[in-house]
């Protein structure tokens, strides 16, 4: 998986105190390398994450705290998107060159049209 530089002040406001987000690690699943959704907080119990199950999402905050605990297995985090909250998001993948970090033309004609957050 390439690394992913992740920082939290570009995360807007308005979605922070949703309790929609989550921890990942990597791991193999059908053998292909890929991102296993992690609880966002310390558990003696099972790592994995149902994500249909509310009780185990939590806002930006605490998911950004465990990210970056020593004693939760993570890797990064991520917001999951329900029917429940009126967000959309648009994933644009290979679109960035893992040598240059720069992104495809069309990749960048996407972001610019949506004139949102992205990251």
């Amino acid at each position: 998986m390439p690394e992913i530089d992740v920082t939290e002040e570009p995360i807007p406001e308005k979605i922070r105190s949703i309790r929609n987000w989550i921890c990942w690690r990597e791991g193999v699943r059908d053998g292909k390398q890929t991102k296993i959704p992690t609880k966002p907080y310390r558990t003696n119990g099972d790592l994995n994450l149902d994500v249909t199950n509310p009780d185990q999402r939590r806002d930006f905050d605490t998911a950004w705290d465990s990210l970056n605990d020593s004693r939760v297995d993570a890797d990064g985090i991520g917001f999951v998107f329900t029917d429940e909250v009126l967000i959309v998001g648009v994933d644009l993948d290979n679109c960035r060159d893992p040598d240059s970090g720069d992104i495809e033309e069309w990749a960048t004609d996407i972001i610019d049209r949506l004139d949102s957050y992205t990251e």
